[in-house]
């Protein structure tokens, strides 16, 4: 007879495939087209979303591998499978938020007042597509580069670095 399995045996599988359906969830957060009619104050609140989806949805398949390890499934692993979805995704969350890089200041009113908070609301948004576009190309050359098996010392030098080693 083998041995009965432990509470976390038992339910491991529940949670792996729990934490599946997360990351496809995820997925779907961050290639999802800002809607045009946004309000202005919501605009930084759904690129943080999108960020906050693509790095959950990292460290969430790195966990799944680990986890399935556990099980000793022997199959490839999870993170691997997904990562050019994954990449996929980022490209595509690249893509939306840089149409948010330079978004216009809209007549959300018929008057022509510009509010405040309106104004700081894009401004905002604007520096967080920025900020997060610059991030996620940097993971893009990362996750690629991983998926190709180079190691990060492989790593091409900055163009800065090759200007100033010419000097």
């Amino acid at each position: 007879m083998s041995e009965p399995l432990t509470y976390y045996e038992e339910r491991l599988p529940d949670l792996i495939k729990g934490l599946k359906s997360q990351v496809n969830k995820n997925f779907e957060v961050i290639r999802k087209e800002v809607e045009s009619d946004l309000n202005s104050n919501r605009y930084v609140n759904v690129l943080k979303g999108k960020r906050m989806a693509a790095e959950y949805s990292l460290s969430t398949m790195r966990e799944i591998d680990k986890l399935e390890q556990d099980l000793k499934s022997g199959q490839e692993g999870y993170y691997k499978k997904k990562l050019p979805t994954l990449i996929e995704n980022l490209k595509k969350m690249f893509d939306i938020n840089l149409k948010v890089v330079d978004l216009d200041i809209d007549d959300e009113y018929d008057d022509d007042k510009l509010t405040e908070d309106k104004y700081v609301n894009v401004l905002k948004a604007r520096d967080t597509a920025r900020v997060d576009n610059t991030w996620v190309l940097k993971l893009i050359d990362d996750l690629e580069r991983e998926l190709r098996g180079e190691d990060k010392a492989e790593k091409k030098q900055s163009w800065a670095r090759i200007a100033a080693d010419r000097k």
